[in-house]
């Protein structure tokens, strides 16, 4: 009986740390996504001000 206990409490054990690692990992993938959609935004949205900013300059 304790055997099995122990061979339980090791696999809860080691479950665990594999669900924090893959939780761990997704959490980072999420962060370096969101990261590089961000800043694809921003050098778009950048452009878009650029060209705003050279037609204004053209027309005016």
């Amino acid at each position: 009986m304790k055997h099995f206990t122990l061979k339980t409490l090791s696999n809860f054990k080691s479950l665990l740390i594999f669900f924090l690692e893959t939780t761990l990992e997704y959490i980072i993938h999420g962060i370096i996504i969101s990261c590089c959609i961000s800043s694809f935004y921003n050098i778009n949205a950048l452009e878009n001000d650029m060209r705003d900013s050279a037609l204004e300059h053209f027309y005016s």
